[in-house]
């Protein structure tokens, strides 16, 4: 039997990660990033988000886990199917946030991420789409707000006006 945490239990167990990835000593300020670089100055981070189907009238994905590691090999150790990955720098560089279905790939109803605080709010530079997961929309606000952009595939670069704005975003077949 799968347990699932509340959205509240789940965002303050997600910005605490975020914190300490930031925050903590591996970080390496923006303004001193180049542009498909490796930022940190120590290890990278790759953290896995194990997400379920959206159900019938459900427009955000229970998320089921999350885990990070510096091992670059750890998202394809426990991702079964993954839907996304996003980076924070362009060219698919710096730390990255792995989406996986819980249940399977991409299908026409997707998967919708409501509040990407706990992910990284607002710095999304590119990302990679898998298997049949192939439009992102993203969104400008939490919950879906302000319908920046929709994506068919893979984005070195999601360019100048929308990088570092995302902060929801649904994925689809």
């Amino acid at each position: 039997m799968r347990r699932l945490i509340s959205w509240a239990t789940a965002t303050s167990i997600l910005t605490a990660l975020l914190t300490a990835l930031v925050v903590g000593p591996t970080a390496t300020p923006a303004s001193a990033a180049a542009p498909g670089g490796n930022t940190s100055a120590g290890p990278q981070q790759n953290c896995v988000v194990v997400v379920d189907k959206l159900r019938p009238g459900q427009q955000v994905s229970d998320i089921l886990q999350t885990r990070c590691s510096t091992d670059p090999a750890f998202s394809a150790l426990i991702c079964g199917d993954p839907l996304v990955r996003m980076y924070e720098n362009l060219n698919y560089g710096g730390y990255g946030y792995t989406f996986c279905g819980g249940y399977g790939t991409c299908d026409a109803a997707g998967y919708g991420f409501r509040d990407m605080g706990g992910f990284g709010n607002n710095i999304l530079s590119s990302f990679k789409v898998y298997d049949a997961c192939k439009f992102v929309r993203i969104y400008d606000s939490t919950g879906f707000g302000n319908l920046m952009v929709t994506y068919y595939g893979n984005r070195s670069y999601v360019g100048d006006q929308y990088n570092d704005r995302t902060s929801s975003f649904r994925i689809s077949a």
